[in-house]
């Protein structure tokens, strides 16, 4: 014990050496808390390196995938796009409109004169709808195109079956739900066609 209290005068008294020892313990903890940090931060920046090289990659990808087009090209697409719906709501409406299930019939009108009256409602909206997308075929996407031929195709299908069926047919307003159902299917497909085709255009 004396020794051990010689030696601490020798060093300067208890509270130097104290002082030293926390110093140098205070040095090892710092260090090692310093080595965890860089450790760690290590980690979260290749983590964050990872994410953002996969980033990138979708940028890549969604880039690859977009199509780039001048505004004035941009313009007359979306005018085709505008024009194209009104004119397909009216002719889905008067399609619906030639043999509907929960018909009003006048029984002072033959058959015949109200199969050509609604036939006639039909043809207007139908041939609009049919022209417009026509002749604006080479300035819109050739996708949207194809299924919007397909509802001109089903609803002139609905016209010739109503044009020549008759209502005392056994699956006369059977076949009517029917076509009337994939027409329906129909104008969802195109919506959403139409619906991809501005979400992948960017305008230069």
């Amino acid at each position: 014990m004396e020794y051990y209290s010689e030696a601490i005068k020798l060093l300067g008294g208890t509270t130097i050496v104290l002082a030293a020892f926390f110093g140098f313990v205070g040095k090892i903890w710092l260090s090692r808390i310093v080595e965890k940090n860089k450790s760690e931060l290590t980690l979260e920046l290749k983590r964050l390196e990872q994410e953002l090289v996969a980033s990138n990659k979708r940028l890549d990808a969604d880039l690859q995938h977009s199509i780039f087009v001048s505004q004035v090209q941009f313009d007359k697409e979306y005018k085709i796009y505008g024009e194209v719906w009104e004119y397909l709501v009216e002719l889905n409406v008067s399609t619906s409109q030639l043999r509907p299930v929960f018909d009003t019939i006048n029984e002072n009108q033959l058959e015949d004169d109200r199969k050509r009256e609604r036939y006639n409602n039909f043809a207007t909206p139908f041939n609009k709808f049919a022209s417009t997308i026509e002749k604006n075929k080479p300035f819109f996407s050739l996708a949207v195109y194809q299924t919007l031929s397909d509802v001109r195709k089903a609803c002139y299908n609905e016209s010739v079956d109503y044009k020549h069926g008759k209502s005392s047919d056994q699956n006369y307003y059977k076949n009517s739900v029917e076509n009337n159902r994939e027409i329906s299917a129909l104008i969802d497909l195109a919506c959403e066609s139409i619906r991809f085709r501005l979400s992948e255009v960017i305008v230069k």
